[in-house]
């Protein structure tokens, strides 16, 4: 059974399936299954050479294996935290995480188990769950801890929102 490689704009494939690789019969599986929102042909040609889809259609067709632990995302929603507070708290060692590749796009992926999150959130807290703590608002909660000499961890150029909970122990 011959193989079709369909690029994902990544430069050289490798071993570790930076490639989709489906065989004919799986790629007219999903064109006859409607799973590819758009498939067209090339007029003149004939048989399989004809077809023209979109990579990341059939990406998004075919199944994703999921990464054990926790991804930044779910960090951010869990945490209450955007992208810049997940840099921080990364780039400063605060949290341990494992560095892999995803199998689906081949992009690097941070994981968070979830022992090192419970360790992460034993030492630190958000600023936007002071907040709830307090009911009130963050920007207001910020100031309530400013006027107690309490200050977020120190970001280069960054606004953090992200204390120590033993600075915050009167909660």
């Amino acid at each position: 059974m011959s193989q079709i490689f369909i690029d994902l704009g990544i430069p050289k494939p490798s071993e570790e399936s930076d490639f989709a690789r489906l065989g004919i019969s799986g790629l007219l599986r999903l064109i006859l299954a409607c799973e590819l929102p758009f498939v067209g042909r090339l007029v003149g040609t004939n048989g399989v050479a004809s077809l023209i889809i979109r990579p990341q259609d059939v990406l998004n067709a075919c199944p994703r294996p999921r990464l054990g632990g926790y991804h930044s995302a779910d960090l951010m929603r869990i945490l209450a935290i955007n992208a810049s507070g997940i840099a921080l708290i990364t780039t400063n060692n605060l949290i341990n995480y494992e560095e892999q590749r995803d199998p689906h796009t081949g992009r690097k992926v941070r994981t968070f188990t979830p022992e090192d999150l419970g360790e992460f959130q034993r030492k630190y807290i958000s600023l936007s769950h002071v907040a709830t703590r307090l009911n009130t608002l963050p920007k207001h909660a910020a100031a309530r801890l400013r006027v107690r000499g309490i200050h977020p961890l120190p970001a280069r150029g960054l606004c953090s929102k992200i204390y120590r909970r033993e600075d915050i122990d009167f909660i």
